[in-house]
């Protein structure tokens, strides 16, 4: 597939986990595999795949959670809200200041809630 085609597949179905009501094994899979197609199956990516599913998250019916204890991915994001910037992020981003890094951490929490 081509970059666009795997984007747009990808795009489509983390989309779709918003408008699921019903988190079964058919998104998840779609999920790992166009995953897989747009990001390619570098070890990073096989990891999130199997560390990462679609599911049933309890607030809200559908989203992002850790595939061995069903924890939330916004639920982690939020608790590390507030967090130290990393060391090796000041390393990569030298100009980051903790307010940025604060920031980036609340977008995303958001953007995982946006999907339950």
């Amino acid at each position: 597939m081509t970059g666009d085609v795997t984007r747009e597949r990808f795009r489509r179905t983390v989309l779709a986990v918003m408008d699921s009501r019903e988190g079964g094994p058919e998104i998840d899979q779609e999920f790992k595999d166009a995953l897989l197609a747009f990001g390619s199956e570098s070890d990073g990516n096989i990891a999130c795949v199997e560390h990462v599913k679609v599911g049933a998250v309890s607030r809200s019916g559908v989203g992002f959670s850790l595939r061995n204890s069903d924890i939330p991915i916004a639920d982690v994001l939020n608790a590390a809200e507030e967090s130290v910037i990393p060391d090796f992020v000041k390393e990569e981003f030298p100009a980051i200041t903790q307010e940025d890094w604060n920031a980036v951490l609340r977008l995303c929490t958001l953007i995982f809630i946006l999907f339950e």
